[in-house]
């Protein structure tokens, strides 16, 4: 079945990312070394209640998402990252079982508090079949600044694509939120974003407003999460509630 090779393709990233994190440090030198290549590898693995992404549920209600990723950090400021997860479209989209995304870009700093990072990302669905022959992948680039208040911890960004899944045209999308520490153990989470498409017919079918509240914390090494997701879609647009509580636990490695 097509979920089952999904779910490998995932699974066989996150084993990737949990092989070169545990690699002894005696193993034969490869062109995968960290000293040969001048940076870092940076793995993840998680389990998340349902993959949201911009407001908008990439599972449906009840089906959980395995995700996982691999990063080269360069210590000029540059990487390169995969990163997968299964999905699961409503028609008639439900060919659509893997989602994996290739990026690049450049992490930087402006002072102590303030950094950025600028990068592009070709997101592709394999297997993925429409029966007007429209592709689901598409490119899109990102810059994001940062800035630590120590109190709080605001961002900004800005995204845009030229060329959007099914033949939509140009899409951008806004986004602003942020971390503030509450206490020694816990973090709130706040985010807004404005997705913008060129022609909404082929996309969402209409611009919208998402945002998502939510309180993080770490235990025993894993990174816990927990959010309130919602957007300002008609409800007919949502795949189910357009509102929903987001439980996500992840490792990184």
């Amino acid at each position: 079945m097509q979920i089952n090779k999904a779910l490998t393709a995932v699974f066989l990233l996150g084993w990737l990312t949990i092989s070169l994190a545990a690699r002894a440090d005696d193993t034969p030198p490869s062109l995968l070394d960290e000293s040969a290549l001048g940076g870092k590898w940076v793995g993840m693995v998680s389990f998340t209640s349902e993959y949201f992404s911009r407001g908008v549920s990439n599972t449906r209600p009840g089906v959980g998402a395995v995700q996982s990723s691999l990063e080269f950090q360069h210590d000029s400021g540059a990487f390169v990252q995969v990163w997968g997860s299964n999905v699961d479209f409503p028609p008639p989209d439900s060919s659509v079982n893997i989602e994996l995304d290739y990026i690049a870009g450049y992490r930087g700093h402006l002072s102590e508090e303030a950094s950025y990072e600028t990068f592009v990302t070709y997101f592709t669905y394999p297997g993925a079949d429409r029966a007007d022959g429209r592709s689901f992948n598409y490119w899109e680039g990102a810059l994001k600044g940062t800035y630590d208040f120590e109190v709080a911890k605001p961002y900004l960004a800005v995204n845009y694509s030229p060329a959007y899944m099914f033949g939509a045209g140009s899409e951008w999308y806004f986004e602003g939120g942020g971390e503030i520490p509450l206490g020694t153990y816990f973090t709130g989470l706040l985010h807004a974003g404005h997705s913008i498409f060129d022609r909404n017919t082929l996309a969402e079918r209409h611009d919208y407003w998402d945002y998502s509240i939510g309180l993080g914390t770490s235990v025993a090494g894993l990174d816990l999460k927990l959010e309130y997701i919602t957007n300002n879609l008609p409800k007919v647009d949502c795949v189910g509630p357009c509102d929903r509580v987001v439980f996500t636990v992840k490792k990184t490695f």
